[in-house]
């Protein structure tokens, strides 16, 4: 399947970003991304799209490798020697199903929007940087996330600087998306923010509604997020595209383990 019949290229004119009929919807992104921290695009995915990357989506569930792990916000093992209070000792539920990229099927419709150059361009231009790159995890870089009943994200930053967040199938109830626009400051500073966060202390967090077929981008290295538990029988299912700042960035083989129960493949120039 053509990638550009899986997106309402009429709503959204991703192959002519170059032109005049293009050139709003990279500023409009941009513009979102400077004043929100977040982009996103109601509709994105056409009907045909939405129902062609569903039922692929579907198709991979039995692959996904549900995890239930307990980190810091930073992916990381919690410091007992940290005062309680400092975030880098907290322990928050991680619950959730991936499949790897290295179980979608390379000449899947899925891997065809992924490699699609009008996608990452328009992440380029909402970015307002042309030194984005398609994230090379051999794992992380591509997922289906699958979130069964009771099964969440708690607060966390991403390994890479950017996701592109597509929903497919929501679940009957919570799942809700929360995410705190980009912290600034020194570290100190930014540790600080993130406590206020974790113990309720701070109006920073943002809900965004997302229904099946929208577009969510966000610098998940930089912006604080999490989703809320699932309620109801019907699961969650959401397809991550994943982008860095850098063409190669060593994986961190701990969490993958945890969360594929495999690590990464090693990059091939490493």
């Amino acid at each position: 399947m053509n990638p550009e019949t899986l997106v309402d290229v009429r709503r959204y004119p991703l192959p002519a970003l170059g032109h005049e009929e293009g050139a709003a919807l990279a500023e409009s992104c941009r513009k979102r991304m400077r004043e929100e921290g977040v982009c996103r695009l109601p509709g994105f995915l056409s009907a045909t799209g939405l129902d062609a990357l569903r039922r692929a989506a579907r198709g991979l569930r039995g692959r996904a490798h549900h995890s239930r792990v307990r980190y810091t916000p930073w992916y990381a093992a919690p410091d007992p020697d940290l005062p309680a209070d400092d975030p880098r000792a907290a322990e928050l539920d991680f619950a959730v199903g991936y499949v790897g990229r290295d179980h979608i099927p390379a000449r899947s419709m899925i891997e065809a929007l992924f490699g699609w150059p009008p996608l990452l361009d328009l992440v380029r231009a909402a970015l307002a940087s042309d030194s984005i790159y398609r994230f090379d995890d051999s794992l992380g870089s591509l997922n289906v996330t699958v979130m069964r009943r009771g099964e969440s994200l708690g607060w966390h930053f991403d390994a890479c600087e950017a996701v592109v967040s597509l929903l497919l199938e929501a679940g009957e109830a919570g799942g809700r998306f929360e995410y705190v626009p980009p912290f600034t400051g020194s570290e100190e500073e930014i540790r600080a923010a993130v406590a206020r966060v974790l113990r309720g202390d701070s109006d920073e967090a943002v809900e965004v509604p997302m229904e099946p077929g929208d577009f969510v981008l966000f610098r998940g290295r930089h912006s604080l997020h999490r989703v809320s538990p699932i309620e109801g029988a019907r699961e969650r299912i959401m397809l991550l595209m994943s982008y860095d700042d850098v063409r190669e960035r060593p994986a961190d083989s701990r969490s993958n383990v945890d969360l594929f129960r495999r690590a990464s493949a090693p990059s091939p120039t490493s």
